[in-house]
């Protein structure tokens, strides 16, 4: 990905500096991090360590992964432009990640997206019939963004069971009940993931 580092200065309110850069590849996934001073520092290992986390089949046919926080959010947290960013592209398959300002943002990010992939490609064998049914039947939300449409319900859905699945469990069993059967058992608990027999 081609920064362009005169238009990031070009914005008011904006001291860009050229960033660290680092990448790596993970199951043929290219991961690349873009590193500002001032900013949460985000190795392409705090990336996999995530990956590491969920079914190798539920990011299957993910190229590439990007942590680029002045791309998306380049004004302040108190500023009104300001939001946390992350972005699924379908068409070549990438996940990016825009301003985080701690790892549980990253996190809640990087899983949210990868939701996205998820419903789209149909990885993990998901039924997303069932899914719009659960959704649209008046089930609880995790959050207020969960509420504007299905797929983004799924999204924050699927982030909140990795991260918090009892919230998910008390706002809802019956969303946390398909996305834990999209792990098959293999999800313990948020602290503890247990790889049982898919990895080497």
């Amino acid at each position: 990905m081609n920064v362009d580092f005169k238009k990031l200065l070009s914005v008011p309110g904006i001291k860009a500096s050229k960033p660290d850069y680092s990448s790596a590849g993970y199951n043929d996934i290219l991961i690349e991090c873009y590193n500002y001073r001032g900013m949460l520092f985000v190795p392409p290992g705090m990336i996999i360590d995530l990956m590491n986390k969920i079914l190798p089949e539920h990011y299957s046919g993910l190229k590439q992964v990007v942590y680029e926080p002045q791309l998306y959010n380049p004004f302040p947290k108190n500023s009104k432009e300001y939001k946390i960013g992350g972005k699924f592209f379908r068409a070549d398959k990438s996940i990016n990640i825009g301003m985080v300002i701690n790892e549980n943002e990253l996190k809640s990010t990087f899983y949210h997206e990868m939701g996205h992939l998820i419903h789209v490609t149909g990885n993990s064998g998901i039924k997303l019939s069932e899914w719009l049914a659960i959704s649209g039947s008046s089930q609880g939300y995790v959050s207020e963004y969960a509420k504007s449409s299905a797929f983004e319900d799924f999204a924050e859905s699927y982030s909140t069971y990795l991260i918090a699945p009892d919230k998910l469990r008390t706002v809802s069993e019956k969303k946390y009940q398909f996305i834990h059967a999209l792990f098959r058992g293999y999800h313990e608990d948020t602290n503890t993931i247990i790889h049982k027999g898919w990895i080497g």
